[in-house]
């Protein structure tokens, strides 16, 4: 596991170089604190940087950049290629390795086979920066889901790339122009999606893609190695029974743990109470000849997981660490959590994620975790109410349902009906101002699927802002057949959802703390698996979500329920804007100058935060998108 950065310069002085290694790599040194390590082409004007966090081969025969045996390619790559050990016995048996690195592996997997065959027959997770001596050309490459980043663009006539914007934003020749649009993206989901990023002209490469730049002649070309949805039109038409999928979930879920836990340093599992990641460490534990390493994070609140995971990881025989956070350490983080994401991010399970992960990388480097599982087995809430009620709501003609939005939003009766009983509508009760019934309202008035969805996945829906993300939506939808909504829903996800919140926030969050996560659910092999399991083994006509992954962990972790409701990973945000952060946050929105720079109206954000103290909205993802956006800009205009 690795930072990776580098610069195809035009005109740099060798003073101007040297600085700008040493600031791109500072800025990655978190990624990859064990060593660090540049090359420089200077007639092709080329620099590579690595930070290395050593995973697999701790010697200096892995470290980074990596050339291959001809001196033909040069790399620096960041992740893990799980698989590489069966690759080295398959192709390249009577090869002289020198080292034991899965990075020198596919160095000669590509000297033999060439890039696009190579990255058919990988499993992995990665972002990487070839160079290619003899035709002159560099390839950035990301994994297939965007388990791990990769910026790039070209600023002040140089291309530039690393694996976190806070590298390239450190160059000194770089412009810092902030992207209005992506501001307004990310008020809107709560991050700013790919291929966009916080700055102009930068960008970030999107899962399973593979971006040349030609040297000749400067030119950059994308092209798409690998399709989520095409894999799955393949894969779907399979037919499993119930009993097919469990045995097969099992085989290879088993087959992949043990590729992922193939490590050189010390490695564990994060635990909460949930299937995903129970299943996880019960596979796990159940191959370990020793027992292995479990972790959960706990706090003084409504969200605590602890004594659940204690239990599980009492019947797998772990080797349990619990870390309880008080509440005064959540609050600081929440104030300082900006400084360690490249860019505005406020999923606000950020917060335990990064407690975690720091609680963690004291006892191991690597970690297993259950992400992914949602989006491929239907783990989500807005999967079953779109299961359950879509099918009507696209029936339903555009000014009919006007007049039901207004018709049951000001009835006093049909309200109090949705809040005041558990009736089974949305399996939960909720209160008059509660996002949910604000989700509601907007998800009415959808025009199609994809607005539909849009409305779904949207912290807070903008109308008028739906044409920025539309276009992108769009592209993702092309190659989906007439699919049951459900499955739509989880194949945009996959593409949209996963690799721009999912995966950025554990990424950054441990990555921050030294901390390489690996994610079995998004082996590719798993989920060629999941597209086979037919709809109804994921969610069953009675509305339970990730049914298979619950008859399967039923044979490593008898006697638990798992059809309880989900948890979620989350702390109490509008408790705290209600009063622990309330002074903090009236401060910061009284900052003129951030409101200034960030072209944010004074007056309706004013509005905004005033309402919400005298309890007359609900918006506080919105306040705490805003307020996690004036704390990035904070961080990012005092940076030297």
């Amino acid at each position: 596991m690795c930072g990776i950065a580098g610069i195809i310069y035009k005109n740099l002085s060798e003073q101007d170089i040297k600085l700008n290694i040493s600031k791109m790599i500072s800025r990655i040194i978190h990624r990859g604190p064990d060593s660090n390590g540049h090359w420089i082409d200077k007639n092709n004007r080329i620099i590579l940087c690595s930070t290395r966090l050593a995973i697999q081969d701790l010697s200096k025969n892995g470290e980074q950049p990596m050339s291959s045996k001809s001196e033909r390619y040069k790399i620096v790559f960041n992740g893990e290629i799980y698989n590489f050990k069966d690759l080295k016995t398959q192709y390249l048996q009577k090869f002289d390795f020198i080292g034991n690195s899965d990075t020198e592996v596919f160095l000669e997997l590509i000297e033999k086979f060439g890039i696009h065959k190579t990255l058919s027959l990988i499993d992995g997770m990665f972002a990487f920066a070839l160079w290619d001596k003899l035709n002159q050309k560099l390839y950035l490459c990301r994994d297939r889901f965007g388990e791990k980043p990769l910026y790039y663009g070209k600023v002040s006539g140089n291309f530039v790339f690393a694996s976190e914007l806070n590298s390239i934003s450190s160059l000194n020749f770089f412009n810092k122009s902030i992207s209005k649009k992506s501001i307004d993206l990310f008020l809107k989901y709560s991050f700013v999606p790919a291929p966009a990023s916080i700055f102009e002209d930068i960008y970030k490469l999107e899962p399973a893609k593979l971006l040349t730049f030609d040297i000749k002649n400067s030119e950059i070309q994308k092209s798409e190695y690998w399709s989520a949805i095409k894999s799955h039109n393949v894969n779907a038409t399979k037919k499993l029974t119930e009993k097919e999928s469990i045995q097969e979930l099992d085989n290879v879920l088993n087959n992949t743990i043990s590729n992922q836990i193939i490590s050189d340093a010390p490695i564990g599992t994060f635990l909460s109470s949930g299937v995903d990641s129970g299943l996880i460490s019960a596979i796990m534990s159940n191959q370990s000849k020793r027992k292995i390493n479990t972790f959960t994070v706990g706090f003084d609140e409504d969200y605590d997981e602890t004594l659940d995971a204690r239990k599980i990881s009492k019947i797998i025989g772990s080797e349990h660490h619990e870390i309880n956070i008080k509440k005064s350490s959540l609050l600081d983080t929440a104030k300082s959590i900006s400084k360690y994401y490249d860019e505005p991010f406020s999923d606000s399970s950020q917060i335990p994620t990064y407690f975690i992960s720091k609680f963690a990388s004291k006892k191991v480097k690597v970690i297993l975790s259950g992400d992914g599982a949602d989006e491929l087995f239907g783990g989500y809430n807005r999967y079953l109410l779109s299961k359950k009620y879509y099918k009507y709501l696209r029936l339903i003609p555009q000014n009919i349902k006007k007049y039901l939005q207004n018709f049951i939003f000001t009835n006093k009766y049909i309200i109090s009906k949705i809040t005041d009983q558990n009736n089974g509508l949305l399996g939960r009760k909720v209160n008059i101002n509660s996002k949910t019934l604000d989700k509601i309202k907007q998800i009415l008035l959808s025009k199609d699927f994809l607005e539909y969805y849009d409305r779904c996945v949207s912290t807070v829906y903008y109308p008028d802002k739906f044409d920025m993300s539309r276009k992108h939506l769009e592209k993702c939808n092309e190659e989906l057949p007439n699919q049951d909504p459900l499955i739509k829903m989880m194949l945009l996800d996959i593409i949209f959802f996963l690799p721009s919140d999912m995966l950025c926030k554990v990424d950054r969050a441990s990555m921050a703390n030294s901390l390489e996560v690996r994610c079995p659910y998004l082996s590719k092999n798993v989920y060629d698996l999941s597209c086979a399991i037919p709809q109804n083994q994921k969610v069953d006509r009675n509305y339970n979500s990730k049914v298979i992954l619950k008859q399967l962990i039923k044979k490593y972790i008898p006697g638990i329920d798992y059809n309880k409701k989900k948890k979620g990973f989350g702390v109490p945000i509008e408790k705290w804007l209600r009063s622990d952060l309330l002074n903090e946050v009236e401060e910061t929105f009284n900052d003129n100058n951030i409101s200034k720079d960030l072209e944010i109206d004074k007056f309706n954000l004013h509005k905004l935060w005033t309402d919400f103290k005298l309890s007359k909205n609900n918006y506080s993802d919105k306040i705490w998108s805003f307020y996690v956006l004036f704390n990035w800009y904070e961080n990012f205009r005092n940076r030297d």
